[in-house]
């Protein structure tokens, strides 16, 4: 099931892990409609008792704001996650030093490319 608002996108990828892919400028009321969205599926993922896997893809992403990064932020810590890896990530260092300052840069990566973010995700490394 995939489910959008806008231009984002969410869904269940059938190797097993919540895809989200972000498209166009980004602002607090997009994040915070995305989460909206994704809520019953990682309900989904608890209910099966599956590890909760999260690819971000920024391949498409074209701009985020104080309010959106702030969200962005919120949103990763409170969430409990097993694992999230995002590539294509724009400003890579902002976002790795938002990552380290919420704690959780052992099982939040960014990568380059698809292939190598979904490998590390898809392995035992972080579980």
């Amino acid at each position: 099931m995939v489910e959008s608002h806008g231009q984002n996108k969410v869904f269940i990828n059938p190797e097993g892990y919540l895809e989200i892919a972000l498209v166009g400028d980004q602002s607090e009321g997009s994040f915070r409609r995305l989460y909206s969205d994704a809520v019953p599926l990682i309900e989904e993922f608890r209910t099966k008792n599956n590890d909760l896997l999260c690819l971000f893809d920024l391949t498409h992403d074209t701009g985020f704001t104080l309010g959106s990064n702030k969200v962005a932020m919120e949103l990763l810590e409170s969430t409990p996650y097993d694992k999230i890896a995002m590539f294509n990530v724009p400003h890579a260092e902002v976002t790795k030093g938002i990552i380290l300052a919420i704690g959780k840069s052992d099982k939040t990566k960014i990568f380059k490319n698809r292939e190598e973010a979904v490998a590390w995700l898809l392995s035992k490394e972080g579980n």
